[in-house]
């Protein structure tokens, strides 16, 4: 059952993963949340990144890069920067909340959850196919707040608009930047 405050859970804080080479066969290739009870995930960076192969039979719920929030954790201060992704098969990027993934139930808390401040900064897509991004909140009590894009290029070419990166929100979503 859900805690009755988040004291129950403790925090996850201050990890940084950089200079890796990443290969996923079928889910998310870097992802942040998801079935994890923790009163907060943050101050997380991934930095300099290549994801060779990022392949899944999951649709939109796997991606290259995930931020997902199945517990009501607030998920913030999340950095992905300088990650290169060859070849993936599902987003390239994505933001939600869910009830449940994979089979693992998720819960419900009484102060709801929230993603913010997630910056994707110098993404490159090298290869592969382009597919959207997604930002999905779920309600007024769980929201994706703050997320900015600074330098996102395809194939080569800098992206300088939302929409040529395939970028999709969905309700309960605000402050969107892009700097193309």
């Amino acid at each position: 059952s859900a805690p009755k405050d988040k004291s129950e859970w403790s925090p996850i804080q201050d990890i940084t993963v950089e200079n890796c080479v990443f290969w996923s066969d079928n889910n998310n290739g870097i992802i942040v949340g998801t079935e994890t009870r923790a009163s907060v995930i943050e101050r997380i960076v991934f930095r300099n990144i290549d994801l060779v192969k990022c392949s899944n039979t999951c649709g939109d719920v796997a991606g290259a890069m995930a931020v997902v929030s199945l517990h009501d954790t607030a998920l913030r201060d999340i950095i992905f920067e300088d990650i290169r992704i060859e070849h993936a098969t599902g987003p390239w990027f994505n933001a939600f909340f869910t009830d449940s993934i994979f089979g693992i139930p998720g819960m419900r808390c009484p102060w709801g959850g929230s993603i913010r401040n997630i910056t994707l900064r110098n993404i490159s897509i090298t290869g592969g196919p382009l597919r959207p991004a997604y930002l999905r909140g779920y309600d007024q009590n769980h929201t994706i707040e703050n997320v900015c894009v600074e330098g996102f290029q395809v194939y080569g070419q800098e992206i300088k608009e939302p929409r040529d990166a395939r970028f999709v929100m969905g309700e309960f979503v605000s402050g969107f930047t892009w700097h193309g």
